[in-house]
């Protein structure tokens, strides 16, 4: 059965420590940073689609929008419609034919995917995943005599690569 993950992108960025520090320097890069993270998680775990979608809501005359970045679809909900409304609907349309994961942190969210039958996965969950994914890759890619991870910022740590970030701006 094939496998989806949807993901309520502000409330992972909310809860994790290196993306919401991404916050206050620029928001897109946080967002891409998720969707980066995403798609290479997708990879790893094998997701056939992971979808990650972000409140528009409040943006005037926003007619939402989607585009597919590093393998991964991402929509921005448009004026007038929350995420949460949006996962719903997708959750009620994909169940019945494929295995569902949504991450969220949104107790209330949580509840009305798992009466779709969907599962959920907690913000904390996710990102504990992303992070054991992520080292175990790095093993294997060691013990086959490949030198570290594939991407620099995974390597680097959050204040280090706030710092990077900054100095990559100024340009």
């Amino acid at each position: 059965m094939e496998e989806i993950l949807i993901v309520d992108g502000y409330n992972i960025i909310h809860a994790s420590p290196e993306l919401s520090g991404l916050i206050d320097e620029e928001l897109a890069h946080a967002r891409l940073k998720l969707v980066s993270d995403i798609g290479q998680y997708k990879s790893m775990k094998g997701f056939s689609q992971a979808i990650i979608v972000f409140d528009a809501h409040l943006v005037r005359e926003g007619s939402g929008s989607l585009f597919n970045e590093d393998g991964v679809e991402v929509v921005f909900t448009q004026e007038g419609q929350k995420a949460d409304t949006l996962i719903e609907r997708l959750v009620a349309k994909l169940s019945g034919e494929k295995r569902v994961y949504v991450a969220t942190s949104d107790w209330q969210e949580q509840r009305t995917v798992l009466g779709y039958g969907a599962i959920r996965l907690s913000a904390r969950e996710l990102l504990d995943d992303l992070r054991y994914v992520r080292e175990k890759s790095l093993q294997e890619h060691s013990c086959s005599g490949k030198h570290g991870e594939r991407h620099l910022a995974w390597r680097l740590k959050g204040e280090t690569l706030n710092i990077l970030e900054k100095l990559r701006r100024k340009k």
